[in-house]
């Protein structure tokens, strides 16, 4: 294998690397959700969009047509889908033993259940649909890229959150920089594989520019909160799409 054959490999290996650490980044709240048996203000819809995007991911992983990246794509997002299930258990667990946020709970799983049941019925459309296996496999790959865009907009609901009440406890420093880093690795995949692969380019694309932005507003508050209020009106329209994720999860 030569040199340039590696590059890609290497950029694909260390983006599944920074997406397991991501997937493992909840457990610390989690163990604090328990030890305390309160949710505090975590953000169930989070790991409602990740469980759909990874589920997505396994069925875009099947599909393509590299063996290495196909069973790293499936590992990865299967291990996800996984891990998010558990975390939602966790949650709703102490979720519904809690009267205030019981209803909102139940609301959260109903619409879970809608979302999955959507999701199963879009593949199997493909699958009845779709007979040839590279049209299943573009369908997945865009299904995939949309659902991994709404994932990286996601947390702007709890950047919101943050931003409003000036507290960064509520937003972990090293997240989003994994994030970014993902998304950048992922970025230099599709740029030199060949030929270019735009479903990966433009969601992680966005995802990098996304994860920047909580960085940015992230030092803002840390460093410069004088700042912050002349700019709130910025921030407020760029959380507004999330801002429903905030409604349904407090």
């Amino acid at each position: 294998m030569s040199s340039m054959d590696r590059v890609p490999l290497i950029l694909l290996s260390l983006g599944v690397a920074c997406t397991f650490l991501l997937i493992l980044a909840p457990i610390p709240s989690l163990v604090k959700i328990h030890r305390s048996k309160s949710v505090g203000q975590s953000l169930c819809m989070l790991y409602v969009l990740s469980f759909l995007t990874y589920l997505s991911g396994i069925f875009h992983g099947i599909y393509l047509t590299d063996f290495v990246p196909s069973i790293l794509m499936i590992a990865m997002s299967g291990f996800g889908s996984v891990a998010m299930l558990v975390y939602l258990a966790v949650f709703a667990r102490y979720a519904l033993s809690d009267v205030q946020r019981r209803s909102h709970m139940i609301c959260i799983l109903y619409c879970s259940t809608g979302f999955v049941v959507i999701l199963a019925l879009f593949v199997g459309i493909v699958f009845i649909f779709a007979h040839h296996a590279h049209l299943r496999r573009d369908i997945f790959s865009i299904a995939y890229g949309i659902l991994s865009v709404i994932m990286y907009w996601a947390p702007l609901a709890v950047l919101k959150t943050v931003w409003d009440a000036q507290e960064i406890q509520l937003i972990s420093f090293l997240l989003p920089v994994i994030l970014s880093l993902r998304c950048a690795f992922f970025f230099a995949y599709g740029f030199v594989i060949t030929p270019m692969s735009w479903t990966t380019l433009i969601p992680n694309g966005a995802g990098a520019f996304l994860a920047l932005v909580q960085i940015v507003v992230y030092i803002l508050i840390h460093c410069f909160p004088q700042f912050t209020t002349a700019i709130a009106p910025l921030i407020s329209c760029c959380c507004l799409p999330c801002c429903w994720l905030a409604s349904l999860s407090f």
